[in-house]
């Protein structure tokens, strides 16, 4: 299990719904994902599983039932020479 809460982290989330990318910044608080896109939009995901495995895809859902996968920079367990936010749009 990582430990990702109160930090910061940069990527990319990707609406599974709209297969839509968005630059993010993601702050983790348990078992929710505090994500702020661009133009100080905000959304709050709760996490499918509070502990983070595969830190290459994070999956979480919005509070209307909406799927999202994360894509972060920086998280413990990663290449740190993998950049989602180029990779991944």
């Amino acid at each position: 299990m990582l430990k990702v809460d109160g930090k910061g982290y940069v990527g990319i989330a990707r609406s599974l719904d709209t297969g839509k990318y968005y630059p993010v910044r993601v702050i983790f608080a348990e078992k929710q994902a505090n994500v702020y896109l661009q133009h100080n939009a905000k959304l709050t995901l709760i996490l499918d599983d509070e502990s983070i495995g595969d830190s290459e895809e994070i999956l979480a859902v919005d509070k209307r039932g909406g799927y999202w996968a994360l894509y972060l920079d920086g998280l413990p367990g990663t290449d740190p020479t993998r950049t989602p936010s180029a990779a991944r749009i």
